[in-house]
């Protein structure tokens, strides 16, 4: 996985799973609505939430990598939303999975307040967590994120800072939707 896409990636490692689930509940607890949400779901902890969508897409059982994203807000556009319930019932009109050029046509994605204050501060370093499957980026931790640079790339705005993703093989058989 070296040389995957080298074109929109650059190579900086192996990782383990336990380091991706610790940047990923880094990123989700620093963010002061997360308790509420998922407690307002009927989990006690990140953990047992988290897990809802990291066990069905057998995430512990991957080979994972980290990569710097070169220019994210013209590629990530080109990255899939992750087959997360609330998010295909919402917005992926009957698909499992929808790139985010194409999330962000919805009026709610644009009016969402938490990706329109990323578009006007994007964090000058982050890490995105996703799979390649069948060769398509689907992101399972950013996609807040996503949708912002996808929002930035078509007011063609450029960022500032490095991005950075986490991703791995998806080894499962069909794509479950999860949460």
């Amino acid at each position: 996985m070296k040389n995957f896409r080298s074109d929109i990636f650059q190579y900086l490692g192996p990782l383990t799973w336990k380091e991706v689930f610790d940047m990923w509940k880094k990123d989700d607890t620093s963010q002061a609505s997360i308790e509420t949400y998922y407690q307002s779901k009927g989990f006690h902890s990140w953990e047992d939430w988290s897990n809802t969508y990291t066990q069905p897409l057998k995430c512990s059982e991957a080979n994972w990598h980290l990569y710097e994203i070169f220019r994210p807000e013209k590629n990530v556009p080109n990255f899939y939303g992750g087959p997360f319930r609330e998010w295909v019932d919402n917005f992926y009109e009957g698909k499992s999975i929808v790139e985010f050029s194409e999330l962000i046509k919805s009026p709610s994605i644009r009016k969402n307040k938490i990706i329109s204050d990323l578009v006007n501060d994007f964090p000058k370093s982050t890490v995105l967590t996703g799979l390649i499957i069948d060769g398509k980026i689907v992101i399972l931790e950013g996609m807040h994120r996503c949708c912002a640079l996808a929002l930035i790339n078509e007011k063609k705005d450029v960022i500032s800072g490095k991005i950075s993703i986490a991703l791995a093989e998806y080894t499962g058989k069909g794509l479950p939707i999860v949460g």
